[in-house]
């Protein structure tokens, strides 16, 4: 019995299996590198989409301070209107209490939202943590309900304030 050497070039059996190694080699060289052009691909999607979500939560924030900047406004100027009788200053200050009362509430409801996430984010909880994420949205729903129920009174054309402020004067 003669041993015969895997690289002896007369061997044809050990060819075909070195051929066959070679080409095992290629394809998993070529799914290695897929692997890696797929991985690479996720990534970019992933930092395309936080790129968009933080530019929607940028415009997000700039919207909501324009209409917050155009309420005061429409507040101020009102308030400079009505603040010239009795009657639109306790209308103001009784707004203003309203308006004290839905930030704070707000305020307080932002806070527990960003409670609760730190808690999920630690992975202490479990079902636990979610339970008590769905019971805090019925509340948030409801507060909803209470700010829209605060809405400012439209702002009354410069004519009928006139109006009212010489009733006013009528009556005292």
């Amino acid at each position: 019995m003669r041993k015969t050497s895997a690289l002896n070039p007369k061997d044809v059996g050990a060819r075909e299996k070195v051929k066959e190694s070679e080409a095992l080699v290629s394809v998993i060289r070529k799914q290695l590198l897929d692997a890696e052009n797929q991985k690479t691909k996720v990534e970019e999607e992933k930092s395309s989409a936080q790129t968009k979500a933080r530019e929607a939560s940028v415009a997000s924030a700039k919207a909501k301070a324009n209409a917050e900047r155009a309420f005061r406004k429409m507040v101020v100027d009102n308030n400079q209107v009505c603040s010239l009788c009795r009657l639109g200053k306790e209308k103001i200050a009784k707004r203003r209490l309203e308006i004290d009362g839905a930030i704070k509430q707000e305020t307080k409801l932002k806070a527990q939202r960003e409670a609760e996430k730190r808690r999920q984010s630690r992975g202490r909880g479990g079902h636990r943590a979610a339970a008590l994420s769905q019971k805090s949205y019925p509340a948030q729903e409801s507060e909803g309900e209470n700010l829209a129920e605060t809405k400012p009174e439209p702002v009354a054309s410069r004519a009928q304030v006139k109006r009212h402020h010489k009733k006013a004067k009528k009556v005292q």
